[in-house]
């Protein structure tokens, strides 16, 4: 009744999924349509306008044949991929990174979740770069704080790897001339704040160990 008749829902949880889908069949919400993605022809994005209401699942469990579950390409945004599962589901090495691009997250969002914090982007799910505190401060101050202008610095040079949390992430985003960083130039040194002020966790604290021992056999090879 608000407007909204298009929902695109990705279910990352098995313990979740049917509960969810329960709940929308005993909701009493009439004319909603449950298309699973990998079956229909359907868009999620040409009912703009349309009264119909649709919702587009997109879980891999939904899909019939291995071939659909292959329609969808597994990234490692955020570094959020186990390292254990690479090679079965995503073509990339610990020597593919840091992938040295632009990025234009957090120029153009803000990702803040039920407790009011900012984080660097969605992509960051691990939550390890809280920018700031809806409860604490405005979200004005907290798009034009010194840390955030430092990440959109380094990020505007292609600097991933100056950067825990974008390190092992490898989101590649367009149009990336439409956000341009007209804020105050810092120096390498500068930028180390961002470091101390990431919470990276015992994962990908392993995928640096093991980055590291990398580079260490590369080296004794050559």
């Amino acid at each position: 009744d608000a407007g909204l008749n298009n929902l695109y829902a990705d279910l990352y949880t098995k313990e979740t999924k049917w509960e969810f889908l329960h709940t929308l069949e005993g909701s009493g919400l009439e004319d909603i349509e449950i298309i699973n993605i990998y079956k229909s022809n359907d868009s999620p994005w040409g009912y703009r306008g349309s009264k119909h209401r649709k919702i587009f699942l997109s879980d891999e469990t939904i899909a019939d044949s291995r071939s659909q579950r292959r329609s969808r390409q597994l990234n490692n945004f955020g570094g959020n991929v186990p390292y254990e599962v690479w090679s079965k589901y995503i073509n990339t090495q610990l020597n593919d990174f840091p992938v040295m691009r632009k990025c234009i997250e957090p120029f153009k969002s803000l990702t803040i979740d039920y407790q009011g914090n900012i984080f660097l982007c969605c992509m960051d799910l691990y939550k390890s770069l809280i920018m700031g505190n809806v409860h604490d401060d405005t979200i004005e101050n907290i798009w034009n704080n010194e840390l955030f202008m430092k990440i959109r610095f380094v990020l505007n040079k292609g600097r991933r790897d100056l950067i825990p949390t974008c390190y092992f992430c490898d989101r590649i985003t367009y149009r990336v001339g439409l956000y341009g960083y007209f804020g105050r130039k810092y120096s390498l040194l500068e930028v180390g704040e961002i470091s101390e002020r990431t919470n990276l966790g015992e994962y990908v604290e392993q995928l640096f160990a093991l980055r590291e021992k990398e580079k260490q056999n590369e080296l004794s090879r050559s």
